[in-house]
């Protein structure tokens, strides 16, 4: 509906939601103490305007609405057209009984940045966030336990191409009652009405080699007694506690349950191999790299998931620019859908 109050009033840009070039972009925006959004069709670059830059105003209507959508004027930049109230899908079903805020979560972050600490200092934090996109490192609430938390949210927030989250969820239902995997601690809400993630105990932890081959055998054989198949193990799957050296698995988004012994047998037998591998480069935080990243988002206006998957295994870029657009092509015509295999293959 378009807006009739007249009434202007400020907001804060918090998070922008930008996916694949054929799904709209969505700016997180706080006004008050609750989350609105603003939406376009589809992004004016391929970067992520997290600064508002593409935005022509920095004020919003007042009133009862949740989306706002942008239309392009004269010179390229967003204004509002219309508002209305949106009733989001949840991205997981509820099953846990506890719940946190992503709003909360977020204001306990910037109190700690103003009081000059940083809760993503830690290279090895960010190893429960590999595979993921997007998630961060919090704060830990004093109701979930724990100085840190690592939190997953939606990528869509129409409930499309979630990236595993509502398989993961359901994993995690399964696997609640023993230790095989850090705590799932509570579903992430918006504005306190809907599901857009989840937040996981953040444990001190290192990936593992090759010498904790039985120990990682034995984490895995206890989701394997439950009938469930990891269907994507790597090295970082395991997590081995800096403590006690107990591992524990992850990334559970494209796991399954199953019957078939062979399927569980063939995967036990695969982690002496992939433990051989050489480590995975830590998370991308190296300044040349980010730059070249966004360099070839602002080139061609989407990255390749495979290029990803290539930093993972080489620490490094050498997809050609040639390259690099050919594989968009192939991946726009199949309607921007992609899964693991062919991220592999590419």
């Amino acid at each position: 509906m378009a807006f009739s109050d007249s009434t202007q009033i400020p907001f804060n840009i918090l998070d922008v939601l930008q996916g694949p070039p054929n799904q709209p972009v969505y700016y997180r925006i706080e006004v008050g103490s609750s989350i609105k959004y603003l939406t376009a069709s589809k992004p004016l670059s391929g970067l992520p305007d997290i600064n508002g830059d593409y935005l022509k105003f920095d004020t919003i209507p007042s009133g009862d609405w949740d989306v706002a959508s942008l239309v392009s004027d004269v010179d390229g930049k967003f204004i509002v057209a219309s508002t209305e109230k949106k009733q989001f899908p949840d991205a997981t079903s509820m099953w846990h009984a506890s719940n946190i805020d992503w709003l909360e979560l977020w204001r306990l972050q910037l109190q700690e940045l103003k009081e000059g600490h940083d809760s993503n200092s830690q290279d090895d934090d960010h190893l429960q966030l590999r595979g993921h996109f997007p998630s961060a490192i919090f704060p830990g609430p004093k109701n979930l336990g724990g100085s840190k938390v690592a939190a997953f949210w939606n990528l869509n927030l129409n409930g499309e191409h979630n990236h595993g989250l509502s398989c993961e969820s359901y994993i995690y239902s399964l696997i609640q009652d023993i230790s095989v995997a850090p705590k799932f601690l509570a579903h992430l809400t918006d504005n306190h009405k809907h599901i857009i993630g989840y937040v996981l105990e953040l444990v001190p932890a290192r990936n593992a080699n090759i010498n904790d081959l039985y120990l990682c055998k034995e984490a895995l054989q206890k989701l394997h007694n439950l009938g469930i198949a990891h269907g994507h193990l790597t090295a970082d799957t395991f997590l081995v506690h800096q403590e006690t050296s107990s591992v524990q698995l992850q990334s559970f988004f494209s796991s399954y349950e199953t019957t078939d012994q062979e399927v569980l047998d063939k995967e036990m037998s695969s982690v002496e191999n992939i433990l051989q591998q050489p480590p995975l480069p830590k998370r991308v935080r190296d300044k040349k790299l980010i730059q070249e990243i966004t360099a070839i988002q602002q080139r061609d206006g989407y990255i390749h998931p495979g290029l990803f998957k290539q930093l993972e295994s080489d620490g490094r870029i050498n997809i050609s620019k040639d390259d690099h657009r050919a594989m968009l092509a192939d991946l726009k015509e199949k309607n921007w859908q992609w899964n693991t295999q062919e991220v592999q293959d590419n």
